[in-house]
C-alpha cells in the first residue's frame, strides 16, 4: 500500500526527484578538490541487513582520475559500514568528463537509503524494510536518534513546501517526531503496511494509531 502525493505537491516532488534519484552526482568543486554527492543504490545484502546511512570520504585524485588514499572524513556512525564503502571506492577511477585541470583531491558525500521514489511522486518504504533499517541503526550507531534518518528531513521539508492539510503536523517538531516513533512501532505490528501512510495518519491523529 502506498499513498500518492496530492496534485499540488507533484511539482515540488519533481524538483526533489533529482535529489533522491540513485546516482545523483552534483556538488560545487572547490579549488583543487573534486566534490561529488552520490546516492547509491542499495544492494540485496544491505536491504536484508538494513544497512544505510550518510558518510563523506576524502582522498587523493591523480590526473587519470584514480582515487587513492581514501579516508573517512565524516562517519556514517557505523565503523563496519564505513569500512565497506571505503573499500568499494579506493582505487576507483572517475570518468574523463568529470575531470578538469588542477584537481588533486576528491571528496565524496555518500548516501545509502533503502526507500524508493517511484514516478517522481511516490515514496515507497515497506514496513518490513523500515523495521530492518531502524534495528540496524539502533545496533550500529551508539548515538542514534530517529531525527538522523535521512527520510526524516526529506519528508519534513516536503511537507512544509506542499503545505497540504495532511502535512500540517510537520510544522510541529514534537508532533512530527512522535508521528515517526508511532509509525515505526506500527510497522513492527504490520510488516505488510507502508510507512508514509502510517506516518501521515499518526501525524494527523495526535501521534496515535488504532
Amino acid at each position: 500500500m502506498t499513498r500518492r502525493l496530492s496534485a499540488s505537491g507533484i511539482a515540488i516532488v519533481a524538483a526533489l526527484t533529482f535529489f533522491l534519484l540513485p546516482g545523483r552526482a552534483v556538488a560545487q568543486d572547490a579549488a583543487g578538490v573534486k566534490k561529488l554527492d552520490l546516492m547509491l543504490k542499495p544492494t540485496a545484502e544491505r536491504l536484508r541487513s538494513g544497512a544505510h546511512g550518510n558518510m563523506v570520504l576524502a582522498g587523493d585524485l591523480d590526473v587519470s582520475g584514480a582515487m587513492t588514499g581514501m579516508a573517512i572524513a565524516k562517519s556514517s556512525g557505523s565503523a563496519a559500514f564505513d569500512a565497506e564503502l571505503l573499500a568499494s571506492f579506493e582505487g576507483n577511477r572517475l570518468s574523463a568528463k568529470s575531470l578538469t585541470p588542477g584537481l588533486t583531491r576528491i571528496e565524496l558525500s555518500l548516501t545509502v537509503q533503502n526507500f524508493e521514489l517511484q514516478d517522481g511522486k511516490t515514496i515507497v518504504y515497506p514496513c518490513d524494510q523500515v523495521v530492518r533499517d531502524i534495528d540496524w541503526s539502533r545496533s550500529n550507531r551508539t548515538a542514534w536518534d530517529v531525527e538522523q534518518e535521512y527520510l526524516f528531513g526529506i519528508i519534513r521539508v516536503l511537507g512544509m513546501l506542499i503545505d497540504a492539510p495532511r502535512f500540517k503536523f510537520v510544522m510541529d517538531s514534537k508532533a512530527y517526531r512522535q508521528a515517526w516513533i508511532t509509525a515505526i512501532e506500527a510497522c513492527r505490528r504490520d510488516a505488510s503496511a507502508s510507512f508514509v501512510p502510517l506516518l501521515t495518519a499518526a501525524g494527523n491523529t495526535g501521534g496515535t494509531l488504532e
